[in-house]
């Protein structure tokens, strides 16, 4: 091992981080320099000592974080015999997500830096983007600005070669320890260097700038002052220059190929990473980087503020009100909101449109999403980057561009997923998903990433390991190359399996990748659309049916919320009787089984919405008299991952997905598919958070429509299609208002009686049959039953015994067996079938 050719490079923080990696690569240096697996002292602090002066590296936003970082690497690195090692050009100050690149230079200044933030003048920002583009448009003869040999020459590599003579060499003496500082502060003050990050400071700049006739004094940064800085900076107003320095201490702008000229150098003979349009990097990357949201929340800037009245108003509306109030009774607290709200945005606005962020400038930003994408940017084509981050890094939309290039680039090392039961940090929820991401160069091929998940301890890692080739995660979730969550290899295998013989419920790109022509949305929200919402009090004059109520010829119809809404059932829970305890945990009173034999009884609602207003949302989706959609939220403590249901056309809050289909018949194939343990269980190895929403739901493996027009399996006589439809018939029609949709499925009978003991047998006969449609042998059925951990518990409270396990192993048997003689002679576990039990009497 040769340690010169070793940089690591960590975010600072404390200093842990790179005190721990310049242990750990001295105590691997000083094994091969002695030979010995267990070093002397002597031996291994001779090498902590070189590999603190030659190797580790880092960034801090924060100066005080560099200089303690700095104490303790002089500490770690105590050597009698030496000096202390100049640590100024390893450890930089500056905001590591701010800066630019030779590449993003190269193709000037963007029209989209030229949005109005905070309060800039519109007009003049519109200005400025005019100007910019004009200037582009005049050099059109010159596509891209000449950063070359003849303006910065920093194709010549003078800054790394000036950097790697600063920088080389162990410092045996003060008298070398000053000359390696003196050669540093030389480059440092070089007239050119100074002039390179003028340049780089004025492209950001342009992003951030206060755009205003008054502040700007009719200057602004565009594409001329760029330029003009780039061939000849003291031509550029002094005022001008003054704003681009000021701008670039405020947001602590950082240039990598510029703070780290001995790491990364810009060459003028074609080899420059295309992305970057550098060549370098650091051999090794680690960090635990903030995991916050860029824009500034108001109710975490009010509490730090000590006004806990604003940080704890009811509403986001009235809280506003309350914050703007503050320009007369607290003018100096009303201005620093405006400026850190002025400098959120343009930090956003920076990490959204500079085009450094190709793959997670995108959305609400969360600093954690674009660290990592820097951190795998810095990285030497073959070098490593390790980051701790949300598993949302791997999970989540807004991060699926980048985890889908890293995975289909053969870049995904390693991914190690952990649940917080265990404290591991001890200052975030227990609840909260965390990982590490391991990522390699672009030199270094990863044919089979290594995964392990929902690991408890750091221990637990090597037995749940396992690994899989990245077109098998990619073929899992094809929209969006996001990672399923699998606890076993087991899982994986299993997985895999159903995604070969079944597609996605909607394949995005693909003209035929939406078979079933779903289209899905959300009709209320219910904080922005809270103001169509109407209680029993503000409809005390009205008459109520027990659903509705009517005032004055219009009627008022419920808004269902996802809690409200289970599988095969529209009354799973109710507002009625529901105590504060509940309402505080977001639950609700069951309806009992009694009740639910009632069919004239429906769940008592929270809100009611003017049946115009539903129909104008409705009109959207569908005209027909019921819906058909999944909840939103879940959790992995449920029972289920994944709910969908069927219910009257009414009001529905955003927590609930609906999907609009032009056939019935269809409906009753979804829901019964969407019901199925088997595709919870698909579900659950996608689900690491708390929601299941349409990007998700979209990657599900689910049969196509055309596999229910050929015959069951079991019972070739009769069409798969048909034998669903009467199964989810009878499961979901149990009250008058779903007669509606039951007509729709041709069946004029009125509702059936609700048995919950033979609804337990028609539910084993359905999620049996989707076992066998996804084409699970015995021994896989049953792990997917086994991982149920919830219902078995409940069942096993209830009724002494894991009866679902019980029960669909019976019907799967049945079906096994009537399968292997020719689809004859299936019998089902209720009796009279589907569609045949009792109901109600007209």
């Amino acid at each position: 091992m040769r340690h010169a050719q070793i940089q690591r490079i960590t975010a600072c923080g404390s200093g842990h981080f790179v005190v721990a990696a310049a242990r750990r690569i001295a105590s691997a240096l000083a094994t091969v320099r002695t030979g010995e697996t267990e070093p002397t002292p002597a031996a291994l602090r001779a090498a902590t000592a070189d590999v603190i002066e030659r190797c580790v590296y880092g960034v801090d936003l924060n100066d005080l974080a560099i200089e303690i970082t700095k104490v303790a690497l002089w500490l770690e690195a105590f050597d009698a015999d030496r000096p202390f090692p100049f640590l100024d050009a390893h450890f930089r100050v500056g905001n590591a997500l701010l800066g630019t690149t030779p590449e993003l230079l190269r193709h000037n200044i963007p029209d989209t830096a030229f949005v109005a933030l905070g309060d800039d003048d519109k007009d003049w920002t519109k200005k400025l983007k005019a100007r910019n583009k004009a200037e582009r448009k005049a050099d059109q003869d010159q596509l891209t600005l000449s950063f070359g040999a003849e303006t910065l020459n920093v194709e010549t590599s003078q800054f790394t070669k000036a950097a790697h003579g600063a920088d080389t060499g162990t410092v045996a003496s003060v008298a070398a320890l000053r000359a390696r500082a003196d050669a540093w502060r030389r480059l440092e003050a070089d007239p050119e260097l100074v002039a390179a990050k003028l340049v780089a400071d004025a492209w950001c700049a342009a992003f951030v700038q206060p755009k205003t006739g008054a502040t700007t004094s009719g200057q602004g940064v565009t594409h001329a002052t760029v330029r003009a800085l780039s061939e000849s900076p003291e031509s550029e107003p002094d005022t001008l220059v003054s704003q681009i320095n000021t701008l670039a201490r405020q947001y602590r702008l950082f240039h990598w190929h510029l703070e780290f000229p001995g790491i990364f150098t810009v060459p003028d003979d074609g080899s420059a990473d295309a992305g970057t349009g550098w060549t370098g990097g650091f051999s090794c990357v680690v960090g635990n980087p903030p995991w916050e949201r860029v824009k500034i929340q108001d109710k975490e800037f009010f509490g730090n503020a000590g006004r806990p009245d604003i940080e704890g108003a009811a509403t986001a509306a009235i809280r506003k009100k309350m914050i703007d109030n503050l320009a007369d009774t607290d003018p100096d607290l009303h201005r620093a909101y405006l400026a850190a709200l002025r400098q959120s945005d343009g930090t956003a606005h920076l990490l959204l449109k500079s085009g450094r962020y190709p793959f997670t400038g995108q959305g609400d930003v969360n600093t954690y999403s674009v660290f990592a994408e820097t951190m795998r940017t810095v990285t030497n084509p073959s070098g490593a980057a390790g980051i701790i981050t949300p598993t949302g890094l791997a999970t989540d939309k807004t991060t699926a561009p980048f985890f889908a290039d890293t995975l289909s680039n053969h870049r995904l090392y390693a991914f190690y997923d952990f649940d917080n039961e265990a404290k591991i940090f001890r200052d975030v929820h227990h609840a909260y998903r965390f990982a590490i991401t391991t990522m390699t160069g672009t030199q270094r091929t990863v044919r089979r990433t290594k995964f392990a998940f929902l690991n408890r301890h750091i221990s637990d890692v090597p037995e749940k390991r396992f690994q899989l080739a990245a077109d098998e995660v990619l073929a899992l979730n094809p929209n969006t190359g996001t990672l399923p969550m699998f606890r076993s290899r087991k899982d994986a295998d299993i997985t895999l399996g159903i995604y070969r013989r079944h597609p996605v419920l909607i394949r995005d790109g693909d003209p035929d990748g939406n078979p079933w022509g779903l289209n899905t949305g959300t009709l209320f929200h219910m904080t922005n659309d809270s103001g169509l919402f109407h209680q029993p009090d503000d409809l005390a004059e009205a008459s109520f049916n027990g659903w509705s109520y009517k005032r004055h010829g219009k009627e008022y119809l419920p808004l269902y919320e996802a809690k409200m809404l289970g599988h095969f059932d529209h009354r799973f829970s109710t507002y009625k009787g529901a105590t504060q305890a509940q309402l505080n945990v977001g639950a609700l009173p069951r309806i009992t089984d009694e009740e639910h034999n009632n069919p004239k009884l429906e769940a008592m609602a929270r809100y009611w919405v003017a049946e115009s207003d539903v129909v104008l949302r409705l009109g959207e989706f569908c005209d027909r008299d019921w819906l058909i959609g999944w909840r939103d939220i879940t959790n992995m403590g449920n029972e289920r991952t994944f709910v969908p249901c069927v219910f009257p056309a009414s009001a529905v809050g955003n927590s609930f997905y609906i999907a609009a289909l032009d056939n019935p018949d269809m409906a009753t194939q979804l829901l019964a598919t969407w019901s199925s343990l088997p595709f919870d269980y698909v579900a659950r190895q996608k689900v690491s958070g708390s929601h299941v929403n349409q990007f998700m739901a979209k990657q599900l493996a689910c049969p196509a429509p055309s596999y229910f027009d050929g015959p069951a399996p079991w019972r070739r006589c009769e069409h798969l299609g048909t034998w669903l439809k009467l199964y989810v018939l009878e499961l979901t029609y149990t009250s008058y208002r779903l007669r509606p949709y039951a007509r729709d499925l041709g069946d004029d009978g009125p509702p059936f009686q609700w048995n919950a003991n033979r609804r337990a047998l028609l539910r084993a006969d359905l999620d049996a049959s989707f076992l066998h449609i996804y084409g699970l042998h015995r021994e896989e059925a049953e792990h997917v039953l086994d991982s149920f951990r919830v219902v078995r518990k409940y069942e096993e409270k209830d009724f002494g015994e894991y009866r679902t396990k019980r029960l669909v192993l019976e019907a799967y048997d049945r079906m096994a067996e009537a399968i292997a003689n020719g689809g004859t002679g299936w019998k089902s576990l209720a009796d009279p079938p589907a569609g045949h039990g009792p109901r109600h009497p007209e």
